[in-house]
Parts: structure tokens; sequence; C-alpha cells
């Protein structure tokens, strides 16, 4: 999105993609493709990581793309004219006026992602059960109780990490500019002539 070159738009509309794709046709489709793969990547952690990147892409690349247009170029430019590559420029000057933005994207990821079974279930095997697949499991053999208690556990973990974001925000001082206050600057008196 940062970038100016000709194909952004089309790796922007790649990277929506995988949205429109239900959980469990694109768990099947990578299922299919671990297997044939030599690595055995099949069963294992890296094959539900791999998953959950190629779900959840979409989610960050919008709270991300939006964090970042909302940056103006005008800060890049003064920077690359002082002579400041573009790389540090990225992670001195955008990085930290989008990281609201970047972290907003992370926690919805992320509890989006904590309760997921469609993809989970295709993806997992004994010994990397995720939360989404516990859930799954407890209600599929009728422990309610066990199901409740795990259900309010997440509930407790998930409000306490945005009461937990929520507050270092405030302490810090970030508002929705990001930490960057805006001032009203004086317009210069003008002269009059008489």
């Amino acid at each position: 999105l940062r970038s100016r070159s000709r194909g952004r738009l089309l790796l922007d509309a790649l990277a929506f993609l995988p949205i429109a794709v239900p959980g469990l046709v694109l768990g099947v489709a990578l299922l299919t493709v671990f297997v044939r793969v030599p690595a055995a990547l099949y069963g294992t952690a890296a094959a539900l990581v791999l998953g959950y990147v190629a779900r959840y892409v979409p989610y960050a690349a919008r709270f991300g793309g939006a964090g970042l247009a909302r940056v103006g170029r005008d800060l890049e430019d003064v920077a690359r004219v002082s002579g400041i590559g573009w790389r540090p420029t990225f992670v001195r000057v955008v990085v930290p006026l989008a990281g609201a933005s970047l972290l907003a994207g992370w926690l919805a990821v992320f509890t989006i992602a904590l309760t997921d079974v469609s993809l989970s279930l295709v993806l997992y095997a004994p010994g990397t059960e995720v939360l989404g697949v516990r859930i799954w499991s407890l209600y599929a053999s009728g422990r309610w109780d066990e199901l409740a208690a795990l259900g309010v556990v997440t509930m407790v973990v998930l409000v306490l990490r945005m009461d937990r974001h929520g507050s270092q925000r405030q302490q810090h001082g970030h508002g929705a500019t990001g930490g960057h206050s805006i001032r009203a600057h004086p317009r210069p008196a003008h002269s009059t002539r008489t």
C-alpha cells in the first residue's frame, strides 16, 4: 500500500482474497498441499501456523493498510531529503505513527484466531490441539461444565488483554492521533497598511 509500484493494487487484492474462502475449504486445500509436500508438514504446529497466516492475512492487511494510509507521505519525503534510507524511514517514521492500527490489527486477528474451529479441525493432529478444537471437542462430548469454564477463562483473558492494551495507550498518551498531538499553529499576524 505504501509502495508506488504498479502491482501494489493487485498484491493488495490478492492479500484480501482468502477472506472469501470458507475456513473449511481453505483447510482442505492446505491439507491436500501439506500431504503432497515432501517435507512432513501435516500434523505439525507449522501446518497450523501456515494455515492461520493464510486465513488471517486479509484482516491484518486491512488494519495495517488503514494505519499506513493515515500517515502522510510528506513525513517520508522529509526523511528521505534528510538523507535517511527507505528502511530506516519506515522503521523510525511510519511504524511509530501507524503502530496503533497495527496493534489493533494484531488484537483483532488474535481474538478471531483464538477460537477458530473450521480451519483448525482440518489441520490439527493429536498433540497440536488448539483452543478452538478443544472447545469443539468439549461441546461434541457434552462436557458442559468444562466447556463453560473454558469459555469464561477465554473471555477473561481477552478482556484483560484488551484492557491492558487500552490502559497502556492511555498511560502513554496515545489518542486518536497515534500518540502525536495535533496543535493548532497560530496564523502569522498580517500587517495592514494604513
